[in-house]
């Protein structure tokens, strides 16, 4: 669906077609609000960014929109998140800085990517893996959450609509729907997340080993 058909569709349900109390430009805020939170408590807006590395430089801009980091590659290979304390230790507290080398790591401070080590060629692909907020609404943009939760979005239309003309008992009751409907994306999103992969603890001695000790 269209953010217009979103709108359309809440008309529709709310008998309102063609009424002008509730203008497009409410209900298109309305539209963003809801993604807003969907993307916010369920992490279902996924994006990946790419950007090229460059020589010595180590600071990499974080990408605008991005909530958090599901996952960073350097040249296709995983980078592991670290602090600042652990690469200091692995620096020997700042004293080997000249560290040069295809990036193993990377940490996170103040909307700034920080590699380590610091990248030794141009060119490498830096694929960003996030979990984003969406887009403003117009008339002319797409949604951002899939398309399972295009249906939940009018929900919470339908409600902001009953609460704007003071039906609060139903607008208690659709907003109880838009609740449950969010929390059935958070269990979607980790279920799609994991996968394949067994939910139970795995075994300690079973996982990969780095340097800073297992995965």
């Amino acid at each position: 669906m269209t953010p217009q058909e979103v709108i359309d569709q809440a008309r529709e349900m709310y008998n309102a077609v063609g009424d002008n109390y509730f203008s497009d430009e409410m209900l298109f805020n309305l539209v963003y609000l809801a993604e807003k939170q969907l993307a916010m408590l369920s992490n279902c807006i996924e994006k990946t960014y790419t950007t090229p590395s460059v020589a010595s430089q180590r600071e990499y801009e974080y990408p605008t929109k991005a909530i958090s980091i599901k996952r960073l590659e350097y040249a296709g290979q995983k980078l592991d998140p670290i602090d600042f304390q652990l690469e200091d230790t692995m620096t020997l507290n700042g004293g080997a800085t000249d560290i040069s080398s295809d990036p193993k790591f990377y940490s996170v401070w103040k909307d700034t990517l920080y590699l380590f080590p610091t990248p030794a060629t141009s060119d490498d692909t830096i694929t960003i893996y996030t979990f984003d907020r969406p887009d403003r609404v117009t008339t002319t943009s797409l949604l951002d959450v899939p398309v399972r939760y295009h249906m939940d979005l009018v929900i919470f239309l339908v409600a902001h609509m009953n609460m704007k003309d003071q039906n609060f008992a139903a607008y208690r009751e659709f907003m109880s729907e838009w609740k449950e409907a969010v929390q059935r994306a958070i269990r979607y999103q980790k279920k799609r997340l994991r996968g394949d992969a067994f939910a139970g603890v795995k075994n300690e001695d079973d996982l990969d080993v780095t340097i800073l000790g297992a995965i």
